[in-house]
């Protein structure tokens, strides 16, 4: 065919500038509004905070280690947490105490999970105007913001549930096309969430739950023939089970509690039921409580609220059954089998020690706003719509403008409704003083030098929780600060409560029993051991050891403590070898918890001399 394209065209068309036409949709504006209203709340709320519980003393594990196999497999609260350490560790050395790089990480992949679960929406039933309704309800659950809001959890439940969702969109990919690559790709999201966050193994049944209820059609047989004949995607899934379950058992992580009953699993789920999915599905649970120096609230739901959250549950269930029958009741068991296995797996290893407070601790409860987003969906989108697109009447678009226009009203009410509850978390979450403590003791310690002494004590219970067990020095480590803990001083310094260095006050309560040689205390000398038997000591804790001395010239000898059982307490802080220089001498050393009843000086030196005039045990205060 002859061209008739002439010189004219030819110039014209290489002088024509290039044009880039961008349209966004209604409907990605308005997803664009909801993942941003829900970054903006959740940033809000989070830059407000500071680093809380374990936040600080995961970071600080981090200090001196190499990002070998031995760190990565240590157990993290009792879990496996081989994924979080190795981010633990990337903060540490890039960013360790900038708590705006940590909500950042937990913003993005919020707003990650929340565009795919639309995404995953539109893929199972197709675009239906009360979608919005429940992406809203989701986007802004406050169930979502005491797992999000501290570090330790947040960082393996924000991550964890965007691999679920997106194995969930990649599954039902799978589910329809049948690519092996959607299937390896389901897998390895798979061990990606669970190596982020363990609890998440119980929302595995939502795989099985799409392939065989919601993405087939026809009677039960032709569903199984169906769900079977997807044996390459079980399998691949099988493949990364295994794979974690491997990492998993070549570790000591939590074992089941043998005080756990299946009467305190039943309670569980009533509970569940009562005050968590019910307020969770009306946007609760509006009040929260704390205990002293901790700065996560434990929800407790007014009665009514826990009377408006049944009836909205209730009324949605037999509404849903009504419109889809059968399948209405497999969608509402996903958020069901939620409540209950996170409940009880939390119950199975720590019911010693949370016990009836494990239903108000919403972070054992994150993954119930996905659950019941996804539940709904699924239980009021099951049944097609009747119209198909494209032939939709006048009259139908106008029934569906009247449906949308309906659905303002709850929208707003929910948003309310979550938005009240997580304001009332968050002012007790906004509580925490780890920061200005933080920021004194940097100051006060950088100001003094890095020769200043100072006595290597617990963090504050409201800096970190004692159960958790942080020193000042691991602090100062973590901050790059420089400061001397085992030296020889006479006027060693004490962080107090609000992170200032104080002089200390040194409480004895233990020195040296037996005979005292006049003018000396106990004449160590020459090679060998000398054994020390102390006073005896009150009580259980981290003691602090000042030995007072005085030589001609310079030693150096091993310190070893005892028990009272005689096991060895380790030198926690300082080096267990004394190097003594001067005259006059005063160290101080922490022991680990226990009763100190013997001490040791071994002399590898026949010129060893000096006089040891007290071996005081003690305590630093203010």
């Amino acid at each position: 065919m002859a061209s008739t394209m002439t010189h004219g065209d030819v110039g014209s068309e290489k002088s024509a500038p290039p044009t880039v036409s961008l349209t966004l949709s209604r409907e990605h504006l308005a997803l664009t509004a909801i993942v941003l209203g829900q970054s903006l709340w959740l940033g809000f709320i989070m830059m407000r905070g500071w680093f809380s519980g374990a936040d600080l003393p995961n970071l600080a594990y981090a200090n001196g280690r190499p990002l070998d196999w031995d760190y990565l497999t240590s157990t993290l609260g009792g879990h496996f947490g081989a994924a979080q350490r190795l981010v633990y560790w990337l903060l540490n050395r890039a960013a360790p105490l900038e708590w705006w790089v940590t909500v950042l990480v937990r913003v993005a992949f919020q707003a990650l999970t929340t565009v795919l679960l639309w995404r995953l929406f539109k893929t199972l039933v197709g675009p239906r105007p009360w979608l919005w309704i429940v992406l809203l309800g989701y986007a802004f659950s406050a169930y979502l913001v005491p797992g999000t809001a501290a570090l330790n959890s947040g960082l393996g439940l924000g991550v964890s549930q965007a691999c679920l969702v997106g194995a969930m969109l990649a599954h039902v990919r799978f589910v329809r096309e049948r690519r092996l690559a959607d299937a390896a790709l389901v897998a390895v999201l798979v061990l990606v969430m669970l190596a982020f966050a363990q609890q998440t193994l119980p929302t595995l049944l939502f795989l099985p739950a799409l392939s065989f209820v919601f993405l087939q059609r026809g009677p039960w047989r032709a569903r199984l023939r169906g769900g079977l004949a997807l044996w390459p995607g079980w399998l691949m899934l099988a493949l990364g089970l295994a794979v974690f379950a491997g990492l998993y058992l070549s570790g000591d992580y939590n074992s089941p509690s043998s005080e756990f009953t299946a009467r305190d699993a039943g309670w569980l789920l009533g509970q569940g039921w009562l005050e968590i999915l019910g307020p969770a599905l009306v946007g609760g649970p509006w009040q929260f409580y704390a205990f002293p120096n901790q700065w996560s609230a434990y929800a407790d739901p007014p009665l009514a609220l826990l009377v408006v959250g049944q009836v909205a549950l209730v009324g949605l269930i037999v509404t849903s059954l009504r419109r889809s029958g059968w399948v209405a009741l497999v969608a509402w068991a996903l958020p069901v089998w939620t409540v209950l296995t996170s409940l009880v797996l939390v119950g199975l290893g720590r019911w010693y020690y949370v016990g009836e407070l494990i239903p108000e601790v919403l972070r054992y409860s994150y993954y119930v706003p996905l659950a019941l987003a996804l539940g709904i969906v699924l239980a009021f989108g099951s049944t097609p719509a009747r119209t198909p697109a494209g032939t939709r009447s006048a009259a139908s678009r106008s029934d569906g403008r009247r449906t949308s226009t309906l659905l303002v009203a709850p929208a707003v009410a929910l948003l309310v409704s979550s938005v009240v509850s997580a304001i009332s978390f968050a002012s007790v979450f906004w509580e925490n003083p780890a920061e200005d403590y933080t920021s004194a003791l940097l100051k006060d310690t950088a100001e003094r030098g890095p020769g200043v002494q100072i006595y290597d004590t617990l963090l504050p219970e409201a800096v970190v929780p004692y159960v958790s067990q942080m020193h000042v020095s691991d602090l100062l480590a973590l901050a790059g600060v420089e400061a001397a803990f085992g030296g020889q001083t006479t006027g060693r310094l004490v962080v107090d409560d609000r992170g200032a260095l104080v002089p200390a006050k040194f409480v004895k309560v233990a020195n040296f029993s037996g005979r005292r040689q006049k003018s000396c205390g106990i004449h160590v000398h020459g090679l060998g051991t000398t054994r020390i038997r102390l006073s005896e000591v009150s009580g259980v804790k981290e003691w602090f050891l000042q030995l007072e001395l005085y030589q001609p010239h310079a030693n150096r000898v091993t310190l070893r403590a005892y028990d009272q059982d005689g096991s060895e307490l380790s030198v926690t802080s300082g080096s267990a070898t004394l190097d003594m220089v001067g005259e006059l001498v005063v160290l101080h050393r922490r022991l680990e918890n226990g009763r100190p009843a013997i001490l040791e000086l071994e002399s590898s030196d026949p010129e060893t001399n000096f006089c040891l005039v007290n071996t005081h045990v003690g305590v630093p205060l203010t």
